[in-house]
């Protein structure tokens, strides 16, 4: 016996996951918008004290990986959001990184 998926996330005549997709896609716009008033409040403050460097290092690595395993499975959703959250955690970490050498100088 093997297990099917549910009609609703496989449409068969296509072999594509097209409501998985879409699901990833509305994922993908929340939680990379979500990144953008951190940015945005850093950039304008460039404060990074709340920003710890695990954290910053951690997710960098995270969302790396998450784009190179969203290129392996060819997922748009993956690979779009992923990318710009990349590009916004390296924001913070290149604010983070200037304003230490700042201090540290």
């Amino acid at each position: 016996m093997t297990w099917r998926r549910p009609s609703l996330f496989y449409n068969s005549s296509n072999g594509g996951v097209v409501l998985v997709e879409m699901i990833g896609m509305v994922a993908g716009v929340l939680t990379t918008c979500a990144f953008f008033p951190q940015v945005l409040k850093t950039v304008k403050s460039r404060s990074t004290d709340d920003l710890s460097w695990t954290w910053l290092i951690m997710m960098i690595c995270g969302v790396f990986f998450w784009l190179v395993y969203g290129l392996y499975l060819n997922s748009v959703s993956l690979v779009v959001s992923n990318a710009i959250t990349l590009c916004s955690v390296s924001v913070l970490f290149g604010i983070k990184y200037y304003n230490y050498r700042r201090q540290t100088s």
